[in-house]
Parts: C-alpha cells; sequence; structure tokens
C-alpha cells in the first residue's frame, strides 16, 4: 500500500506541475535508523518462513524495538514541511501495536468487508506475526486496522488503521510539496535614488 501511495503521489505532483527530481532536495536525516527499523521488521516477518528460531524467539522485543528506531528517524525530519504528519501517523500505529504485543489488530469484519475473510483463520491461529485478530480484550482497538478497502477498490484488497491514513497522507503533502517547491528568488537590492 505504501508503495501505491508514493507512485500515486509523484503521478498527482507531475500533473500539477511538478518535478520529479526536486524530491532529491528533501534532506531527510537519519534515514539509516528507519531503514534498519524495516529491515528487521522485515526479517521478523520472513523468520517463520525461513525458519529463523533465534528471531521468531525475540520477535516482540524485535518489533518494538523497530518502532522505537522509525519514531527516532522520523523525528530527525520533523523541519521538512507536513512530515509531522507521517510522524503521527507512525505514532498512532506504534501505540496500538506496542500496546498490543507487538502485533497490529485486524477487525474481523474489515476483513470480511475488503474480501479478505481466509485470514481471519490465520489470525485466530496465530500464524501471523505482525498482525492479531481485534478483540474485545484488545487495547485502542480504535486505532487498529479497521477500515476495508474492498478489492474492487483497491487490488488485493486491504485493511488500514487510522494511522495508516494519516501516514500516508502526510507523504502525499510531503511529496507535493517537495515537487512542487520552487527556488527562493533572490532580491537585487534596490538604488536609491539620491
Amino acid at each position: 500500500m505504501a508503495l501505491a501511495v508514493i507512485v500515486f503521489s509523484i503521478i498527482v505532483g507531475m500533473l500539477w506541475g511538478g518535478r520529479i527530481e526536486r524530491l532529491i532536495n528533501l534532506n531527510l536525516q537519519k534515514v539509516e535508523l528507519v531503514l534498519l527499523a524495516l529491515i528487521l521488521q522485515y526479517a521478523v516477518a520472513f523468520s517463520a518462513t525461513l525458519g529463523v528460531p533465534i528471531l521468531l524467539a525475540y520477535s516482540e522485543g524485535i518489533l518494538m524495538l523497530t518502532y522505537i528506531l522509525l519514531l527516532v528517524g522520523l523525528w530527525f525530519n520533523r523541519h521538512i514541511p507536513s512530515f509531522w504528519l507521517v510522524i503521527i501517523g507512525v505514532a498512532m500505529n506504534a501505540l496500538v501495536i506496542l500496546s498490543n504485543g507487538g502485533r497490529m489488530p485486524v477487525s474481523p469484519d474489515a476483513l470480511s468487508a475488503a474480501g479478505l475473510d481466509y485470514y481471519v483463520p490465520l489470525l485466530q491461529r496465530g500464524n501471523l506475526l505482525k498482525h492479531t485478530l481485534l478483540t474485545e480484550n484488545t487495547y485502542f482497538p480504535w486505532l487498529a486496522d479497521i477500515i476495508p478497502l474492498h478489492k474492487s477498490f483497491f487490488p488485493g484488497g486491504n485493511v488500514l488503521s487510522p494511522g495508516d491514513i494519516v501516514l500516508y497522507l502526510g507523504v502525499f503533502f510531503v511529496i507535493q510539496r517537495a515537487m512542487r517547491k520552487r527556488k527562493s528568488r533572490r532580491r537585487l537590492p534596490r538604488h536609491r535614488k539620491k
């Protein structure tokens, strides 16, 4: 979904007269923290498939660490206009994930509405490392994955959290501002008449 948002944002930026090469001037800082967090998240997600018992044994702690790294890395970029939306979206997701044992709760009703019913048994058995089933014991259920995107609207279907929406809006606005930003013109000093 994140890749689709980025591509959509770039296309809209170009339609509005923005230039893609201006994205280079975003001046992102501490990118290595964000990349490390994402690499660790994917390593944990694939650890079950790869059969790496060390990652599985510490998956909850590793996932919690990744959100801390992610938030710290993003905080260093708060100087970028509209980036605060990205930080707030990630913080919303981190709150619900960290409060629920390192897993994002997912609404079974939202999965059904998105045409993704086949995920419900996987969540019930605990087979998905980054997600869990939303129940009456879930902390912050209103921040969980509760917003369905049906397959007819988004290829493959999806379920989003309110944090995802805020995060994606932030990404959209950051890209729009970066692509449309013009270099400020230097004003020439006025000559005084004597």
